[in-house]
Protein backbone atom coordinates (compact mmCIF):
# COMPACT_ATOMS: atom_id res chain seq x y z
CA UNK A 1 0.00 0.00 0.00
CA UNK A 2 2.10 2.85 -1.12
CA UNK A 3 0.18 5.90 -0.94
CA UNK A 4 -0.21 8.54 1.36
CA UNK A 5 -1.91 7.20 4.55
CA UNK A 6 -3.85 9.29 7.46
CA UNK A 7 -2.07 9.92 10.58
CA UNK A 8 -3.70 7.91 13.55
CA UNK A 9 -5.93 10.74 15.44
CA UNK A 10 -4.88 10.60 18.93
CA UNK A 11 -6.19 7.71 21.08
CA UNK A 12 -7.01 6.72 24.54
CA UNK A 13 -5.23 3.57 25.56
CA UNK A 14 -7.60 0.82 26.14
CA UNK A 15 -10.76 2.35 23.99
CA UNK A 16 -12.78 0.82 21.51
CA UNK A 17 -12.20 2.07 18.14
CA UNK A 18 -8.62 3.05 18.94
CA UNK A 19 -6.47 3.61 16.04
CA UNK A 20 -2.90 2.23 16.48
CA UNK A 21 0.27 4.14 15.43
CA UNK A 22 2.56 2.67 13.27
CA UNK A 23 5.97 4.26 13.81
CA UNK A 24 8.90 4.54 11.74
CA UNK A 25 11.77 5.28 14.05
CA UNK A 26 14.72 7.23 12.04
CA UNK A 27 17.95 8.12 14.11
CA UNK A 28 15.46 6.94 17.22
CA UNK A 29 16.36 4.03 19.50
CA UNK A 30 14.30 1.49 18.30
CA UNK A 31 14.90 0.04 22.20
CA UNK A 32 13.70 3.53 23.93
CA UNK A 33 10.87 3.64 21.23
CA UNK A 34 9.96 0.35 22.43
CA UNK A 35 10.31 0.67 26.60
CA UNK A 36 8.32 3.92 26.00
CA UNK A 37 5.43 2.42 24.16
CA UNK A 38 5.40 -0.37 26.60
CA UNK A 39 5.42 1.85 29.83
CA UNK A 40 3.18 4.02 28.24
CA UNK A 41 0.41 1.13 27.07
CA UNK A 42 0.01 3.36 24.60
CA UNK A 43 -1.81 1.70 21.13
CA UNK A 44 1.32 2.01 19.22
CA UNK A 45 4.14 -0.45 17.47
CA UNK A 46 7.17 -0.12 15.21
CA UNK A 47 7.27 -0.61 11.72
CA UNK A 48 10.60 -1.48 10.02
CA UNK A 49 9.75 -0.16 6.56
CA UNK A 50 8.18 3.39 5.67
CA UNK A 51 5.63 1.69 3.87
CA UNK A 52 3.62 0.55 7.04
CA UNK A 53 4.21 3.84 9.05
CA UNK A 54 1.75 6.49 9.33
CA UNK A 55 4.36 8.36 11.55
CA UNK A 56 7.67 9.07 11.32
CA UNK A 57 10.05 9.65 14.96
CA UNK A 58 12.96 11.60 14.16
CA UNK A 59 15.48 14.01 16.37
CA UNK A 60 15.80 17.60 15.11
CA UNK A 61 19.36 17.44 14.55
CA UNK A 62 18.21 14.55 11.68
CA UNK A 63 15.96 17.25 9.90
CA UNK A 64 18.25 19.48 9.31
CA UNK A 65 20.93 17.11 7.21
CA UNK A 66 17.71 16.35 4.66
CA UNK A 67 18.09 12.77 4.84
CA UNK A 68 16.29 10.63 2.06
CA UNK A 69 14.35 8.70 4.49
CA UNK A 70 12.55 11.83 5.59
CA UNK A 71 12.28 13.54 2.41
CA UNK A 72 10.75 10.18 0.79
CA UNK A 73 8.01 10.08 4.42
CA UNK A 74 6.79 13.41 3.34
CA UNK A 75 6.92 12.87 -0.16
CA UNK A 76 4.24 10.42 1.01
CA UNK A 77 2.17 12.40 3.23
CA UNK A 78 3.51 10.85 6.17
CA UNK A 79 3.53 12.98 9.21
CA UNK A 80 7.19 13.42 11.25
CA UNK A 81 7.21 14.61 14.33
CA UNK A 82 10.17 15.73 15.60
CA UNK A 83 11.79 15.07 19.30
CA UNK A 84 15.11 17.36 21.06
CA UNK A 85 17.03 14.27 21.87
CA UNK A 86 17.21 10.69 21.97
CA UNK A 87 15.67 9.46 25.45
CA UNK A 88 13.31 7.43 27.01
CA UNK A 89 11.94 10.64 28.80
CA UNK A 90 11.28 13.09 25.23
CA UNK A 91 10.34 10.12 23.15
CA UNK A 92 7.26 9.18 26.46
CA UNK A 93 6.67 13.12 26.11
CA UNK A 94 5.97 12.54 22.34
CA UNK A 95 3.84 9.62 23.38
CA UNK A 96 2.12 11.33 26.33
CA UNK A 97 0.85 14.89 24.03
CA UNK A 98 0.22 12.14 20.95
CA UNK A 99 -2.00 9.69 23.16
CA UNK A 100 -3.25 12.29 26.00
CA UNK A 101 -1.85 10.08 28.61
CA UNK A 102 -2.47 12.27 31.52
CA UNK A 103 -6.29 12.07 30.90
CA UNK A 104 -5.95 8.38 30.90
CA UNK A 105 -4.21 8.20 33.53
CA UNK A 106 -6.33 10.01 35.19
CA UNK A 107 -9.15 7.61 34.98
CA UNK A 108 -7.29 5.20 35.95
CA UNK A 109 -6.37 6.92 39.17
CA UNK A 110 -10.03 7.41 40.01
CA UNK A 111 -10.19 3.75 39.52
CA UNK A 112 -8.08 2.79 42.12
CA UNK A 113 -9.70 5.71 44.38
CA UNK A 114 -13.15 4.06 43.59
CA UNK A 115 -11.54 0.98 45.27
CA UNK A 116 -9.91 2.27 48.31
CA UNK A 117 -13.53 4.03 49.00
CA UNK A 118 -14.97 0.11 48.69
CA UNK A 119 -13.25 -1.59 50.75
CA UNK A 120 -13.87 0.62 53.43
CA UNK A 121 -17.43 0.13 52.94
CA UNK A 122 -16.79 -3.71 52.64
CA UNK A 123 -14.80 -2.97 56.05
CA UNK A 124 -18.12 -1.29 57.13
CA UNK A 125 -20.59 -3.18 56.21
CA UNK A 126 -19.27 -6.75 55.86
CA UNK A 127 -21.41 -6.70 52.40
CA UNK A 128 -19.59 -7.35 48.98
CA UNK A 129 -19.33 -4.28 46.77
CA UNK A 130 -19.44 -4.14 42.94
CA UNK A 131 -17.32 -1.63 40.98
CA UNK A 132 -17.77 0.55 37.52
CA UNK A 133 -16.70 -1.45 35.09
CA UNK A 134 -13.00 -0.95 33.68
CA UNK A 135 -10.64 -2.27 30.85
CA UNK A 136 -8.89 -5.78 32.04
CA UNK A 137 -5.84 -3.74 32.64
CA UNK A 138 -7.54 -1.37 35.56
CA UNK A 139 -9.59 -4.72 36.87
CA UNK A 140 -5.99 -6.28 37.34
CA UNK A 141 -4.80 -3.39 39.33
CA UNK A 142 -7.73 -3.38 41.53
CA UNK A 143 -7.54 -6.95 42.47
CA UNK A 144 -3.82 -6.29 43.40
CA UNK A 145 -5.22 -3.25 45.61
CA UNK A 146 -7.92 -5.41 47.40
CA UNK A 147 -5.47 -8.14 48.09
CA UNK A 148 -3.42 -6.02 49.52
CA UNK A 149 -6.01 -5.47 52.11
CA UNK A 150 -6.67 -8.79 52.59
CA UNK A 151 -10.28 -9.02 50.73
CA UNK A 152 -11.51 -11.21 48.14
CA UNK A 153 -12.48 -9.94 44.99
CA UNK A 154 -13.90 -11.65 41.82
CA UNK A 155 -14.76 -10.32 38.12
CA UNK A 156 -18.40 -10.44 37.13
CA UNK A 157 -20.25 -9.76 33.48
CA UNK A 158 -18.86 -9.23 29.87
CA UNK A 159 -16.92 -7.10 28.35
CA UNK A 160 -17.13 -4.15 27.85
CA UNK A 161 -19.32 -4.23 31.71
CA UNK A 162 -16.90 -6.32 33.18
CA UNK A 163 -16.32 -5.12 36.74
CA UNK A 164 -14.63 -6.19 39.93
CA UNK A 165 -16.86 -7.17 43.03
CA UNK A 166 -15.07 -7.24 46.63
CA UNK A 167 -15.84 -9.63 49.48
CA UNK A 168 -15.49 -9.31 53.21
CA UNK A 169 -13.30 -12.18 54.46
Amino acid sequence: AAGPMAPAPAAEPGRPGQKVLRIYPYAVSRNRLERAIRELRVPAYITDTLADANLVLSIRAQEKRHPKKLTDAQARGIPLHLIKSNTVSQIQAFLREIFDVEEYMGEELSALREVEQAIAEVFESAQPVELAPQNSYVRRLQHQLIQRYGLASESRGEEPLRRVVIFPK
